[in-house]
C-alpha cells in the first residue's frame, strides 16, 4: 500500500525519532512540508499505532491509503510521480 500521510505538530519541537520512524517505511518520499508518502504492508491502523509512539496529545496525524483506483492530481517534481509509479509497480 502507499499510504499519505499527513502531520501537524503542535507546538514546533524537534520530530526526529518520528521521521525516523517514518523513513523505516518499505519506500518513502516527502517533497511537501509536513506531509509524507509511504510503502508499506501494513495497514493503516498498524502505521498509525507504530507512529504515534512518537505524537502528544496536541499533534494531529491523517493516514491516507492512495488506493490504486484513487483519484488524485496535483503539481509535484517529476521524481515524485516517478516515485508513486514505480512503487505501485513493486506491488505496494
Amino acid at each position: 500500500m502507499i499510504y499519505v500521510i499527513a502531520l501537524q505538530i503542535e507546538p514546533k519541537r524537534d520530530i526526529t525519532l518520528l521521521i525516523e520512524e517514518i523513513k523505516k517505511s518499505a519506500g518513502w518520499s516527502h517533497h511537501i512540508d509536513n506531509t509524507w508518502m509511504v510503502a508499506t504492508e501494513e495497514t493503516a491502523k498498524k502505521l498509525y499505532e507504530r507512529l504515534a509512539v512518537y505524537l502528544q496529545p496536541t499533534d494531529y496525524i491523517l493516514i491516507i491509503e492512495l488506493s490504486s483506483n484513487a483519484s488524485y492530481y496535483g503539481f509535484l517534481p517529476n521524481k515524485v510521480w516517478k516515485w508513486i509509479t514505480d512503487t505501485r509497480n513493486l506491488g505496494y
